[in-house]
């Protein structure tokens, strides 16, 4: 679900990165990087943020103090009066003998407004797309197990890079009556995009990356996220073949609110 992601791996050394005002030079990506950068992971699992309550996964933080970081367009926007929509697919596998039942999903996102540079953005109309798909590889959206538009939930994390990019965490409510049920032993792709399709709406928005291998939960699967955008030519891409490496673009930030995962770590 998305067009429009900034210049593909600018060096570390930048002291502020420079933003392409038209669409058709954009890439899918933004990052200050250099490819193929290690980093240093977390050596151990996150705590549940606040938001995420009942929390059964989180994927970790942005490390936005760090020079290296990627994120992926991840969002429905208006440019110039044409809807452009990227959607990157969070990998999950349920533990074995486990259930999951969905409440809600997040994804941590990267704001930019590309017209005033400020750190003023909003959902509008104030909605959240979110899907569960199942069988996702390269080139392969696999199944639709659930979707739907939620109400959106929108609020700052207070990470930030450079004064230019601001990290909001994008939330879609499901409920009880709705929500599915995951089952142990199968892997899941879900999805939580903001939308921000009226003509007044100027920012952009990419998935942040958290480099971690551990997580609140279960562990996600290393190389196994996908980002889909039809208008960019984006079809099922692996977060990992973008160039920068598996230590660059392995674990995503974000999560799923529910509760009767056995086995769970906290």
């Amino acid at each position: 679900m998305k067009k429009l992601l900034l210049a593909a791996a600018l060096i570390a050394a930048l002291a502020s990165i420079a933003v392409a005002q038209d669409a058709r030079t954009m890439t899918r990506a933004v990052t200050p990087q250099t490819a193929n950068t290690k980093i240093n992971k977390q050596a151990s699992a996150p705590s549940a943020p606040s938001y995420c309550k009942p929390c059964v996964f989180y994927g970790g933080d942005w490390p936005s103090t760090a020079s290296d970081w990627v994120a992926f367009g991840n969002g429905n926007e208006n440019y110039l009066g044409t809807i452009y929509n990227y959607s990157v697919y969070n990998a999950l596998k349920v533990p074995t003998n486990s259930q999951i039942k969905v409440l809600g999903l997040f994804t941590n996102n990267i704001f930019y407004n590309y017209e005033t540079g400020t750190n003023s953005f909003k959902l509008d109309p104030n909605t959240v797309e979110w899907a569960i798909n199942t069988g996702v590889s390269s080139g392969n959206g696999g199944t639709v197990y659930a979707s739907g538009t939620s109400v959106g939930s929108f609020a700052a994390t207070g990470r930030s890079y450079e004064d230019v990019y601001f990290e909001y965490t994008v939330k879609a409510a499901i409920g009880e009556a709705t929500g599915p049920t995951l089952h142990g032993g199968q892997e899941y792709w879900f999805v939580a995009a903001g939308d921000c399709t009226d003509s007044t709406c100027t920012e952009f928005m990419y998935q942040t990356d958290s480099f971690q291998g551990n997580a609140y939960g279960p562990k996600q699967p290393s190389c196994q996220s996908y980002q889909n955008g039809p208008e960019g030519g984006i079809d099922f891409e692996n977060t990992c073949d973008e160039g920068y490496g598996s230590d660059i673009s392995a674990y995503l930030s974000g999560g799923v609110i529910g509760h009767g995962l056995a086995g769970a770590s906290n």
